[in-house]
């Protein structure tokens, strides 16, 4: 059993130049434990009676975007791949211990506030406040400790994927308009242009990455759409379909607004995060 999750889970973590960070087994696990948190946590929100809504949304948006630039710190070796605390060795910054990290620092920021006694109104507020505070940070750590080697192509890389990502949007936007009769809800708009947005920036971002920049994609998933279809645009097109396919899907099959919320954040967030990582990753050239 050692040798099992030595070879399938904690080699992938530890030797990354000999084994190929994802394989189907810690793939296939990774999925069923989120799977698994994304029901706790939920049925954990309804039992706390914490509103999932508009604010709770861009709250925790805050976090996934410092998750994202923490991320790239380990890449760029600024954060060590291991950490050794009584002679246990930890891997907070790498998948999947990063989002624990974030997870975590969320709820502590969540526990300090309540501590505190934030008023309920300005408690997903200053949640998010403290979440970009993180992100500031850490983009500026990076730009202070990378920014001086940064090059106009990198810079134009960057642009490339901004309006690579912005065209699903707007796709988004025109199908609503002229094929698709049912209005979402006035606050539910911008939140569902933002999920569009995460999912479309990880598409583009691997798009550039793996075909202009030179580098090579580690997902298992992503490499299976490349083969299928011998571009790596076939996945930025398709991430295109799921997204906006999904989002039709939930306005007609989820009418409860917080399960509504709940699904359009885990959504962004599988795509925001990696995707955040990978674009500042070529924008850093790391």
């Amino acid at each position: 059993m050692a040798n099992f999750i030595d070879e399938f889970f904690l080699n992938p973590i530890r030797y990354p130049e000999i084994y190929a960070p994802y394989n189907i087994v810690n793939t296939a696990v990774y999925a069923i434990i989120a799977l698994a948190a994304v029901w706790i946590i939920y049925k954990g929100l309804e039992r706390m009676k914490i509103k999932i809504d508009r604010h709770f949304f861009y709250s925790i948006l805050a976090f996934v975007v410092f998750g994202g630039f923490l991320r790239v710190t380990e890449d760029a070796d600024i954060l060590p791949r291991t950490v050794e605390i009584a002679g246990l060795q930890l891997h907070p910054f790498v998948t999947p211990g990063i989002y624990v990290l974030v997870f975590l620092t969320l709820v502590a920021a969540f526990l300090i506030l309540k501590a505190l006694k934030t008023p309920k109104e300005t408690l997903y507020r200053r949640i998010g406040f403290v979440g970009w505070a993180l992100a500031a940070i850490t983009i500026v750590w990076l730009l202070r400790t990378l920014g001086g080697n940064v090059s106009s192509e990198q810079i134009a890389f960057m642009v490339y994927i901004l309006l690579l990502a912005a065209i699903p949007v707007l796709v988004f936007e025109l199908i609503k308009r002229w094929a698709y009769n049912k209005r979402a809800q006035p606050d539910m708009k911008r939140m569902e242009q933002t999920t569009v947005a995460g999912q479309a920036l990880d598409g583009a971002a691997t798009f550039v990455g793996v075909s202009l920049a030179g580098y090579g994609e580690q997902h298992l998933v992503a490499n299976t759409i490349f083969e299928a279809f011998g571009t790596p645009f076939a996945f930025y097109f398709l991430k295109m379909v799921f997204v906006i396919g999904v989002i039709f899907v939930l306005r007609k099959e989820v009418p409860r607004k917080e399960e509504h919320v709940y699904l359009l954040l885990l959504i962004t967030l599988l795509g925001l995060a990696p995707g955040i990582r990978d674009a500042i990753r070529i924008f850093f050239q790391v």
